[in-house]
């Protein structure tokens, strides 16, 4: 989508301006267990202003709520049907599909992994041969 904003003089010089929009894409937005209606609405709203499609995983312990959260949108609004898709699964793989697919744009996810699911980098070991520490040492 183009806007044309018309001509300008600045500095002594005409110019010509426009704005294109254009969507990013596929969004993939998954949420955590806690205030996921807000946190839902906090990926869904930004990612729809943008024009992009969005397809949202609900937290594995509060499904319902993401559920729910769907059908008032598909019952509504007039936000057109396969705009917002919803997921639900308690499986590692399917946000780890859903975050590495090369299609979509993944917002960042505050949910942490369950014990032993290793979707999420360990953090780098430290060197044993440096002597250095952020805690404040006497002097």
């Amino acid at each position: 989508m183009s806007e044309d904003l018309g001509e300008i003089e600045s500095r002594g010089m005409r110019h010509h301006r426009w704005v294109e929009r254009e969507a990013a894409g596929v969004v993939g937005a998954i949420i955590a267990y806690n205030y996921p209606n807000q946190l839902a609405l906090a990926k869904l709203s930004p990612a729809l202003a943008a024009g992009c499609t969005v397809v949202l995983k609900g937290a594995p312990d509060t499904p319902l709520i993401t559920l729910a959260l769907g059908e008032l949108i598909a019952n509504h609004t007039d936000i057109p049907a396969g705009v917002v898709n919803l997921l639900s699964s308690s499986d590692p793989a399917v946000g780890a599909a859903l975050t590495t697919s090369p299609t979509s744009t993944s917002s960042p996810s505050p949910a942490r992994p369950p014990p032993g699911a290793g979707s999420w980098p360990r953090p780098a070991k430290r060197s044993s041969g440096s002597s250095s520490s952020s805690a404040a040492s006497p002097r």
